[in-house]
């Protein structure tokens, strides 16, 4: 056989002199040894570090092969190879691997262990899955899975429709190793915990494993997952059997919602403090900071007494109006420490909180109340809604900021030029649009 410059054989001359595809002498696990001109080729790679074996009818990889570390590439294309050995991790220098035009139908995991691998192409292949573990090479150039029912599948997913897409195709595969990792992690942590006793029946043990899938289905994000397995303990039922998994994982999932705020909320008590530090900076007495903090944080449904102006329906700060306190401390906090109490604070919170959205909807009928004028001949109803989904698309915030509301302002005064004359004309999108690019011009005018 006649082997050209770059590694990669040539097709056979026949005794006429024709060229031909070569055929096997005979069938067996593999037809290398049918060529006494293999051995010249593995000695070539060791100076190319290519290995090129195409058009041979090869129904494995030979054993020996896998132990070539000084491979960079690995070309075994246009071959009969159903099976890829898992010795194939063996590689550590592998950087492409080219097994295109085989009936191969998957790949062994074993082939995340090649850290190097840069390519891989499995082109007109009977590939139907890839290994979740090759989403831990990070350093990936190409994924070739042209003409191969797998692509199919990740076409119709949106993952993957052509080479091009092979860090999407990277990133899927990742997601899906670490979510399978973690639903590993968390079985296995349950059945030495929390189900120990039972975990050795076998009953008892498939119980658990759809309690975990309806887990791990119930936390797609590792990042949550990964407090589920950390926490498992304490969220997981003490009787898996006694309620449907997937009830089971409702009511973890919302009891770890209400953990993760209440540790947000903790936290944000660092913040707090160093705001009250601030404004009070040369009147605070430091010792009595935490007794103010704890005095706002507390749930005054709790209390056994109550401040004379408070309702019995009063109710403590969530995550979001802490965020808000912070935010708008100075308008929020009394003008001295003293001053300060629970029932107090929480007052100010939902008052502002009010007022702000009065003063959103002040502006918003406004808009409303301009669009009126502008489309008198169209039905009340549909202008409303266009007034609002317009209005909608100036938010910012929970709350109105004063740029909203200034905003908001100018969109009703400027109505008639920022709208088109025809309601059907009319898009919330194309009107924000024009808006910013009057203002852009505006603003490049008073700058000049």
């Amino acid at each position: 056989m006649e082997v050209g410059s770059d590694g990669r054989p040539s097709i056979l001359r026949n005794k006429m002199g024709k060229f031909v595809t070569p055929t096997p002498k005979s069938v067996g696990i593999t037809m290398l040894d049918n060529f006494p001109n293999l051995e010249p080729r593995y000695k070539l790679s060791e100076k190319s570090t290519y290995l090129h074996v195409n058009l041979l009818h090869v129904l494995k990889i030979p054993d020996c092969v896998f132990t070539m570390n000084h491979l960079t590439r690995l070309d075994f294309g246009l071959n009969e190879i159903a099976l890829l050995s898992p010795a194939v991790g063996q590689l550590q220098n592998l950087e492409q691997l080219w097994l295109n035009n085989n009936p191969l139908t998957s790949l062994p995991p074993e082939l995340h262990l090649c850290k190097k691998l840069r390519v891989l192409d499995v082109r007109e292949t009977k590939m139907v899955a890839l290994p979740r573990e090759l989403g831990r090479l990070e350093e990936w150039h190409e994924i070739d899975l042209t003409d191969t029912p797998l692509m199919e599948d990740l076409k119709k997913a949106d993952i993957y429709a052509d080479p091009w897409d092979t860090p999407k195709l990277v990133a899927h595969l990742d997601l899906m190793d670490k979510r399978a990792t973690l639903r590993e992690a968390l079985f296995e942590k349950a059945c030495a915990g929390v189900y120990l006793e039972i975990a050795d029946d076998p009953a008892h043990r498939d119980r658990i494993s759809m309690l975990v899938d309806a887990i791990a289905d119930a936390f797609p994000l590792p990042a949550e997952m990964k407090n589920v397995v950390r926490h498992c303990d304490r969220l997981m039922p003490k009787d898996p059997s006694s309620d449907f998994p997937k009830n089971h994982a409702a009511r973890i999932r919302a009891k770890f919602v209400a953990l993760r705020r209440d540790n947000e909320k903790k936290k944000l008590q660092a913040e707090l403090e160093l705001k009250m530090r601030a404004l009070y900076y040369d009147v605070i007495d430091p010792t009595h900071v935490e007794k103010y903090i704890k005095a706002i944080y507390q749930d005054p449904r709790k209390l056994e007494e109550r401040p004379e102006d408070a309702s019995g329906d009063e109710l403590p700060l969530e995550l979001e109006d802490i965020q808000f306190l912070i935010k708008n401390a100075p308008r929020l906090l009394p003008k001295t420490p003293k001053e300060i109490t629970g029932h107090g604070v929480r007052a100010a919170v939902w008052r502002l909180q009010q007022e702000l959205r009065d003063e959103r909807e002040k502006c918003v009928r406004a808009v409303c109340g301009a669009l009126k004028t502008l489309y008198a001949d169209t039905e009340p109803p549909l202008v409303l809604k266009l007034g609002r989904d317009t209005c909608k698309l100036f938010e910012r915030d929970r709350f109105a900021t004063k740029k909203e509301l200034a905003e908001l302002k100018k969109l009703a005064a400027d109505a008639s030029a920022l709208f088109p004359t025809d309601f059907h004309d009319a898009k919330p999108k194309r009107v924000k649009k024009k808006f910013v690019e009057q203002k852009r011009a505006e603003t490049a005018g008073t700058t000049q």
